[in-house]
This record gives structure tokens, C-alpha cells and sequence, in this order.
């Protein structure tokens, strides 16, 4: 019976040791190499969330100007990195209608980018001219524009 359990015991399969290390050495070296692909994904996402979150800003505008049928504005502080959405109440007082939303420390509004979006009572860009607002990420040439044509059609795209 003794015999029994030793030939069982030397058939039994298995990785050795350096098998092992091997493997975990080479998953190592992949996961190593994949982790700056991971960072420019990440700050690549954070660059399109934040131009979607002023897409988002600008339809709010865009829609209070229509619902309340009078001209209504998005303020893009550069300094402050907020957006804030503005209308007028019925004695032409500006009003704030939405909370302001603020940008993220690592992402810049590009110097020359408009500073404020009028829409009309129609919801269409006031200006009659295409305004445009550009995110770059610190420390990187990724960049982001967004764009609101004279009708008031939002677009967002490369710069």
C-alpha cells in the first residue's frame, strides 16, 4: 500500500518553481509596458469629459434661452475655471441659473477662446459667428475645441 502512495505521489503533474517565476516575469514585463499607454487613455478621457461637460453647458443655455424666451449666456472664466450659466429675469436683471461648474486643475482653457456664448431668444448663437472654446491638458499637446456655430449647433472636435 506504501509503494501505492509514492508512485502516486512522483506521477502527479505540476509547474516547477521556475516555470512559475517565468510566467510572473513576463506578465510583469507586458503590465510594465502597458502602463503609459494607460496614463494617455486616462488623461485622454479626462480631456473629452470635460469638453462634454461644456457641450452639456452650452445645450443648458441654449435651452433656458428657448424656454424662457429670452437671451441667456454660458460665462467661460479662464482664470477661475468655471462655467456658469447666466439669463436675465423679467425686469433684464442677470440671474445665475445653474450652479457653476469648474474645471479641473490639469486642464487649461487655450488663451483666445471665447470667454462668453450668447443665445437668443431662438436659441441661436447671438454672435452670428462661430465661437470656439479649446481645453489643452497640462503638460501634453492633447487638445480638445469646442464649437457653436450661428444657428447654435454644438460640435465638439480635435484641435
Amino acid at each position: 500500500m506504501e509503494a501505492f502512495y509514492k508512485n502516486k505521489l512522483k506521477n502527479q503533474n505540476g509547474f516547477s518553481l521556475p516555470e512559475v517565476i517565468i510566467v510572473l516575469l513576463v506578465i510583469s514585463i507586458l503590465i510594465v509596458a502597458a502602463i503609459p499607454q494607460i496614463q494617455q487613455n486616462l488623461q485622454l478621457y479626462r480631456l473629452e469629459s470635460v469638453a462634454g461637460l461644456l457641450s452639456n453647458r452650452l445645450t443648458e443655455t441654449r435651452l433656458t434661452a428657448v424656454k424662457y424666451n429670452r437671451a441667456s449666456w454660458l460665462e467661460i472664466n479662464a482664470s477661475g475655471k468655471k462655467l456658469e450659466v447666466w439669463t436675465t429675469n423679467k425686469l433684464n436683471q442677470p440671474i445665475q441659473t445653474k450652479l457653476a461648474v469648474t474645471i479641473p486643475d490639469n486642464i487649461t482653457i487655450v488663451p483666445g477662446s471665447s470667454s462668453r456664448v450668447t443665445f437668443n431668444s431662438l436659441g441661436r448663437n447671438q454672435a452670428n459667428a462661430i465661437n470656439f472654446v479649446k481645453f489643452k491638458l497640462n503638460n501634453s499637446t492633447f487638445c480638445k475645441s469646442v464649437s457653436v456655430s450661428a444657428v447654435g449647433n454644438i460640435t465638439s472636435a480635435p484641435c
